[in-house]
């Protein structure tokens, strides 16, 4: 990072974060990549992006979208949220026949169906992934019916490694994505928005509304390309180490792990059978030495990542073997 040569990204004149995003463009199958400072500010660049001032867009009701950014579709975008439920196997994927059915007929009373949102990995289905035929089920309608699909790939890296799949692979047929570049990866900032060359022009303009240009920022997408040459195949070790966690969990009375069909990096447990909130368990997981989240009222969420050690985990075995 210290290294890095850098520019003014405004003007498109820092080589590294041009570089950077000609990487992320060609690894994933699209035409163009942007640089953003957070996976918030790039789905949120992607809503504004493919939609306008009205339409309505059709999610996940858990969605990080939906749930964790603050309501700036609506308060930025003037866009509405059809929400749905996904499958617990595979919560961000969503059933194509209820996108179907979610879609607005053309009618004066009704807003525009625009966009579909996807998310993959799934942050409160337990890390779920969907596979890209799941995913594909829903491209397909979405498309037929005029709509495009976006996806919140914030762990998209980890549903593709826990598939043995290029990302590109995972991301085929979409219309834009954002992948973090912190997370599991492990840079200290920054996520990728990638789409066609059209689509990111726009979003580029999007994100100077907002206040995401940037000037000399070669120094975080040097930590980005990095975390791309070096992190990818490593995020296999986050999930041999969810897995092996979750089992220990489970022999905690009163907790129970939400087990996907694909599991990754993130263990949501609930904790209904203890008598015990969300809240109170992340106090006696506290007093232990382990440091978790409440994820709702009667759940709990384990996160592994490049910075807990195979030791680490270990250790909180063993502390969870003792409560």
């Amino acid at each position: 990072m210290a290294a890095a040569e850098v520019g003014d990204d405004v003007y498109g004149e820092d080589p590294t974060i041009n570089r950077l995003e000609e990487i992320a463009a060609e690894m994933t199958g699209f035409e163009a990549g942007l640089f953003v400072t957070s996976g918030t500010q790039g789905n949120l660049l992607a809503l504004l992006t493919h939609c306008h001032s009205g339409d309505e867009v059709i999610l996940e009701e858990d969605s990080h979208i939906f749930v964790n950014e603050v309501g700036g579709m609506a308060a930025l975008g003037g866009i509405q949220a059809r929400t749905l439920k996904g499958p617990i196997q595979a919560q961000g994927a969503l059933q194509p026949e209820a996108v179907m059915a979610a879609i607005r007929a053309e009618n004066v009373h009704y807003p525009n169906s625009t966009l579909v949102c996807l998310e993959n990995t799934h942050n409160k289905g337990g890390g779920a992934a969907s596979t890209p035929a799941q995913m594909k089920a829903v491209i397909d309608v979405a498309h037929t019916h005029g709509l495009k699909v976006h996806l919140d790939g914030a762990r998209a890296f980890n549903a593709a490694v826990a598939q043995q799949l290029s990302i590109a692979e995972l991301l085929h047929g979409l219309d834009s994505a954002q992948l973090c570049l912190s997370k599991g990866l492990g840079a200290p900032v920054g996520s990728l928005l990638v789409g066609s060359k059209a689509m990111i022009q726009r979003a580029r303009k999007w994100r100077k509304m907002v206040g995401g240009g940037l000037r000399q920022a070669g120094i975080l997408a040097a930590a980005g390309i990095y975390a791309l040459e070096h992190h990818l195949d490593r995020l296999q070790e986050d999930h041999e180490n969810a897995q092996r966690l979750a089992d220990a969990i489970d022999q905690v009375t009163g907790l129970k792990v939400i087990r996907p069909d694909i599991m990754t990096n993130i263990l949501c447990v609930d904790t209904t059978a203890s008598g015990k909130t969300g809240k109170e368990w992340v106090d006696i997981m506290a007093q232990q030495g382990i440091k978790i989240g409440a994820n709702g009222p009667f759940s709990i969420r384990f996160v592994t990542h490049l910075d807990v050690s195979r030791n680490d985990i270990q250790d909180a075995i063993e502390r969870l073997g003792k409560m």
